[in-house]
């Protein structure tokens, strides 16, 4: 699934007010494994070199807030990337009780706000 430079609340919603200088090109392709596991593999290119970025799984249904890293239902990891700002990464844990979709944030943490200094976010929910 592709990712946009879009900020989402937890519920998926766009959050339209919220700009985005970033310009990496992230995918992420969502699925299940057979132990009952939701997993991403998110593949970047273009971003910012020898830079660590957050990985995010969040599962649906949810409300709008809370899907921060160890809230339920959200699946964490990081991407590293190299020398020439690409990089890739699997992400992988247990599927949450009702859940029935799943997507993926990628972001840059800022060290000054709550809203992070680069973001991006699945154009759509995926089955799991």
């Amino acid at each position: 699934m592709p990712l946009s430079g879009k900020w989402r609340a937890c519920d998926f919603t766009d959050l339209k007010w919220v700009p985005n200088p970033g310009y990496a090109r992230p995918v992420a392709h969502v699925g299940t494994d057979t132990a009952g596991n939701v997993m991403a593999t998110v593949d970047i290119a273009t971003a910012r070199p020898n830079t660590r970025y957050d990985v995010r799984i969040v599962q649906t249904p949810r409300p709008s807030s809370g899907c921060a890293a160890g809230a339920p239902g959200v699946v964490s990891g990081g991407l590293q990337t190299d020398a020439a700002g690409g990089g890739s990464t699997t992400v992988v844990g247990p599927v949450a009780t009702g859940a029935t979709g799943a997507w993926v944030i990628v972001d840059l943490p800022s060290g000054s706000s709550q809203t992070p200094t680069e973001f991006y976010t699945s154009e759509f929910i995926a089955a799991i």
